[in-house]
């Protein structure tokens, strides 16, 4: 598996993507991240890096418990991965801390093929509607 390297500060886009992937591979993928230990979730959006990718591209995005190995994991998923592609199709796979700047825009993509949708965790400050209303 071959690993690529993005710079700090580079620019990211995320969103759903026009035309996607297999339904089948997708649902393949899904019953992988289930058995594979240490997936929190994953999901299925399309990127695009610029001075990194020639052209925006599905990519396998996988969140990773912080307190699993993420060599193992990301091992686990490109073995895997073999044997539910067909020959001649690449996917890139990126793993995830939960606590990645990306992971609230990777989600809103709504590309979401395992795991459970919890709310994100809101930081304190001010609140949507002053402290007097109660609905």
């Amino acid at each position: 598996m071959e690993q690529q390297k993005v710079s700090a500060g580079s620019n990211i886009l995320v969103g759903a993507p026009a035309r996607p992937m297999d339904e089948t591979i997708v649902k393949s993928l899904s019953e992988l991240m289930a058995q594979t230990a240490g997936v929190i979730e994953a999901h299925l959006p399309q990127v695009f890096i610029p001075d990194t990718m020639e052209e925006p591209a599905q990519v396998l995005i996988v969140v990773i418990d912080p307190a699993v190995s993420v060599d193992k994991v990301m091992q686990n998923v490109g073995g895997g991965l073999s044997r539910i592609l067909p020959a001649g199709i690449h996917l890139d796979i990126m793993p995830m801390n939960p606590q990645h700047e990306l992971f609230s825009p990777v989600r809103e993509a709504g590309c979401q093929i395992f795991g459970s949708q919890q709310p994100l965790q809101k930081h304190s400050g001010p609140t949507d509607k002053p402290w007097w209303k109660i609905w």
